[in-house]
């Protein structure tokens, strides 16, 4: 008895032994596996920073459980029979794995605490990714140091030393590409994406010099560019499309023309067709047909289905990129993070993008510095810019919301009021700022009940359309295809969903003796005349369902397009837009997208317009219809953001948001998924029930019914009325873009002597080697490398330190974009734009194109130092001066020259200089 104690005991030690020394390889590298490290550093000091590879996201992102689980039956066989033998559930003798908890997970998460309390360092198997994770979930730190005490997670402090690192790794590969492909191929491969974003900050513990403030700042994400080809972003190519003023032959006529209508009427076909297939049961079978001809027939410029976008988030900082001194000083730090050089801007042009907001103040700034300095990189004439879409798509359903809810006691079946009342859907309390995914949702289901009512007339008589499918035969649903619906689809967007449909409707006359193609079905005679109008026989019902299919219908197939990644349908939509939104008098964007227009249409190349289409969209997971908007994206870094500003205070230029935070935040987004994906927890499900069990369209095709909306009845009308703003447009563009050319002609003009000017200039510089700069009193003379100028400008200069040509707003005759204090990043550009008052309209139009003097006058610039002087003169007496000082400065006569523009000088308080 007392030997086989011995022995058991004997065995027992030498067992304990044998683990003890498994766990202590565990610590160890592997020699023959250099993919996987035990020990990953999240810090370095000086003199081991060479030394050391830092923590890196392909670390972070590729963690699997199984992964983890197969290293550690490897390495540590013996530990592993005995966790399993004890955590392993059996039957029969068998051990069985469990659905919810699985007792490998579990055993590899134990041996990894075991490991951690014997090595603290070897936090490479589940430990670093396990810290990074909770500070992706916002854990509360009590939570975090449990699991830090328990070893299965870094310390809070370890994991944002780590983010730090990741952030610096992520910026590093930025600049080196950067540098990189300016090297080989000569252009910048990122552009960027950029927004403001704030947060109203409360103080809870009140004080001297505590209280309730706005916090602000602009974020950016850095986006790698691909499919570019050589010559695209040629500085000079575009800047000699630009003076050669080619958009000076924009006309209505010649816009009208370029859109493709026969393509949008084709779409609005095919989204008929999608709803019908969608909704049916038995025609079902047919969605994937549908989708096809989205991504073939109708395809216009799609993005590659494999294709998947390279995306870093940068530091936030705290300007505000509303205002010009905001926006420009915010672009030179995004300069300085990227790598950005001011030489880069003599061969490649830079790519940035913003919301309506955004691109309207980056356009202002942009015309301002023009003219102060020949040097591209500081006065920004190598900077494109474009609106992005999400903020289009979002002012847009604005307008048609304004224009098709009606009163909120609106009883008109043709309301959106009416039919969201009675399926008790969200209206928008201000139909100016609606809220937008669930405006959209409700919007979506009226358009689809609607459409659907009309497939009812043209195939069931009018009837429940279920049931006409339900009664059909298998050998007739099999003998029906896309192609066979698109006919009745092409015939019923002509009937219901036009322009010259809506103006049918409208007659009597017109449409009893119209155009076939056009002409509706009539319906019961109208006998309520409480809201009769004298002398109207036409159908105000028809004719606002009418165009709430078109109008509703572009959205539509904008929002489908950008998610199947094809920019060529949403450029589409949008040069239709320009129409609506002058109709609709929102002059901002109408401007906005006059100068995309003009920018594709007229002053990009070939090669530069494809790379632009090429990369509008953003495609992070490479699977197919899993592409948004870039001001989307940026708009979701943006609330994450915001919400650590609210839990952690400060402004949005400290350290822990610039450094660890912002740099991060897709990052994070990302890898929440991955890691909870690696413990096999299924996404919570998101879908709803079958469309044609949900009751809300029940209820709305016993409402179509009834009315006959999609029927002509003749004096028809119930007190609402919807407006064309498409065929508004038309008038409202003829006025404006005749003065948009002439504003834009003279900036044109601007550029082609500030061009004219710098060859000069350099052709002396190469001559004459000492020649100063041409621009010697700009602060950023001193600094070297240039690269540390958007950081110096930071952290040492405030705005009323910036000599005028930096300060837009002190510059004489330009004046700032006065905006609410304390606007959303989405709410505010919204607001502001989609005002109908014309005072503001007309204010904000003027503030846009600052730089123009109301004739033919130039401002004059200083030859010496860039700088516009506070005079102006006529054309011709500027080009006199421009030549007179040209020749003098040949001749060398610098010292004469500056005695005779004494008298123009002046410092900024207006005193002679």
């Amino acid at each position: 008895m007392y030997a086989r104690i011995a022995l058991s005991a004997w065995a027992t030690r030498l067992v304990g032994r044998r683990a003890h020394t498994e766990i202590r390889k565990l610590g160890v590298d592997e020699k023959d596996d250099k993919s996987f490290r035990v020990h990953i550093p999240a810090s370095a000091n000086d003199r081991t920073r060479h030394l050391r590879v830092l923590v890196q996201r392909h670390e972070m992102m590729e963690f699997t459980m199984d992964a983890l689980i197969t290293r550690l039956k490897r390495r540590a066989p013996l530990i592993w029979f005995l966790t399993e033998e004890m955590a392993g559930p059996k039957k029969k003798g068998v051990i069985v794995i469990r659905k919810t908890r699985p007792h490998p997970m579990i055993q590899a998460a134990a041996i990894c605490s075991f490991l951690i309390s014997r090595n603290r360092f070897a936090t490479g198997y589940m430990a670093m990714q396990m810290g990074i994770w909770h500070f992706a979930c916002k854990s509360h730190i009590d939570i975090k140091r449990v699991y830090t005490r328990l070893g299965s997670s870094v310390s809070d402090h370890t994991a944002r030393l780590a983010l730090i690192a990741l952030a610096d790794s992520g910026r590093k590969e930025v600049r080196d590409t950067i540098a990189r492909v300016m090297e080989e191929s000569g252009y910048i491969p990122y552009c960027r994406i950029f927004d403001n974003v704030q947060q109203y900050q409360r103080v809870y513990e009140h004080g001297s010099g505590r209280r309730n403030k706005m916090i602000t700042g602009t974020a950016a994400t850095a986006v790698l560019m691909s499919n570019v080809e050589p010559g695209a972003f040629d500085v000079q190519d575009h800047l000699d499309r630009v003076m050669a003023n080619e958009r000076r032959h924009l006309t209505v006529s010649s816009l009208y023309d370029d859109i493709d209508w026969q393509h949008l009427d084709e779409a609005l076909a095919l989204h008929f067709v999608r709803t019908l297939v969608e909704f049916i049961p038995q025609l079902n079978h047919l969605q994937s047909d549908v989708s096809k001809s989205f991504r073939t027939t109708l395809a216009k410029h799609r993005m590659p289905d494999d294709h998947v976008t390279i995306v870093q988030p940068l530091g936030t900082n705290a300007e505000k990129e509303i205002e010009n001194a905001g926006m420009y000083q915010s672009q030179l730090d995004f300069d300085a993070q990227m790598g950005i050089k001011p030489e880069y801007a003599d061969k490649s042009l830079q790519w940035e993008r913003g919301d309506g907001g955004s691109f309207g103040t980056f356009c202002r700034v942009k015309k301002i510095m023009t003219v102060q300095d020949i040097d591209r990189y500081l006065s920004f004439r190598n900077r494109i810019s474009t609106p992005e879409i999400w903020h289009s798509r979002a002012t847009n359903l604005n307008t048609t919301a304004s224009n098709h809810y009606g009163p909120p006691a609106c009883g008109d079946p043709s309301s959106l009021t009416q039919n969201a009342a009675a399926t008790s859907m969200y209206r928008p309390p201000d139909l100016s700022k609606c809220d937008f995914y669930p405006t959209s949702r409700t919007m979506s289901l009226i358009w689809n009940a609607r459409v659907l009512d009309v497939w009812s007339i043209q195939l069931a008589n009018h009837g429940d359309i279920l049931e006409y499918f339900e009664s059909q035969s298998q050998a007739d649903i099999d003998a029906i295809t896309v192609e066979s619906l698109m006919v009745q689809a092409r015939s019923m967007v002509k009937c219901y969903a036009n322009s010259t449909a809506h103006q049918q409707a409208l007659s009597k006359e017109d449409s009893t003796s119209g155009d076939d193609e056009y002409r509706i079905p009539a319906g019961d005679p109208w006998t309520d005349h409480t809201f009769a109008r004298e002398g109207f026989d036409g159908d105000q019902v028809l004719a606002n369902s009418i165009l709430y299919l078109r109008d509703f219908g572009w959205w539509t197939e904008i929002s489908y397009a950008v998610a199947d990644g094809d920019i060529g349908r949403v450029y589409e939509i949008l040069k239709a837009w320009i129409f609506v939104f002058a109709g609709a008098s929102n002059r901002n964007y109408t401007q906005y997208f006059l100068e995309m227009y003009c920018l594709f249409q007229y002053e990009a190349s070939t090669e530069l317009h494809d790379a632009l289409f090429n990369n509008w969209l953003i495609a992070l997971a490479g699977k197919l219809r899993a592409r948004i908007e870039g001001d989307l994206l940026q708009e979701h870094s943006n609330k994450w953001l915001e919400d650590f500003v609210q839990a952690h205070g400060g402004d949005f230029d400290k350290a822990f948001y610039r450094d660890s935070i912002s740099p991060n935040v897709l990052f994070f987004l990302r890898f929440k998924e991955v890691f909870e994906d690696s413990f096999d927890l299924k996404r919570r499900s998101k879908s709803h029930t079958s469309l044609h069990l949900r009751v809300e369209y029940q209820i709305l095709f016993k409402i179509f019914r009834k009315e006959q909306i999609q029927l002509f009845r003749s004096t028809r009308f119930m007190g609402h009325v919807a407006f064309d703003f498409l065929n508004r447009g038309w008038p409202n563009l003829g006025e404006r873009i005749p003065d948009f050319v002439k504003r834009t002609s003279a900036h044109a003009a601007m550029v082609r002597k500030i061009e004219e000017a710098r060859t000069i200039h350099l052709a002396k510089r190469d001559t004459q080697p000492n020649t100063p700069p041409f621009s010697s009193t700009t602060p950023f003379a001193s600094l070297s490398p240039p690269s540390d100028i958007a950081s110096a400008l930071h952290d040492s200069m405030s705005y009323d330190q910036l000599p005028s040509p930096f300060l837009p707003p002190t510059i004489p005759g330009i004046s700032t974009l006065d905006l609410e204090e304390g606007s959303g990043s989405e709410g505010s550009v919204s607001n502001y734009e989609d005002r109908d008052d014309e005072e503001e309209m007309d204010k904000s139009e003027d503030e846009f194109t600052v730089l123009e003097s109301g004739s033919d006058l130039a401002p004059v610039l200083d030859p010496e130092t860039g700088r516009m002087l506070d005079d102006w003169h006529s054309q011709e007496e500027f080009e006199g001066m421009l030549r007179e000082a040209e020749r003098e400065e040949a001749e060398k006569e610098d010292d004469e020259e500056a005695e005779d523009n004494d008298e123009f000088m002046y410092d900024s308080d207006g005193e002679e200089a």
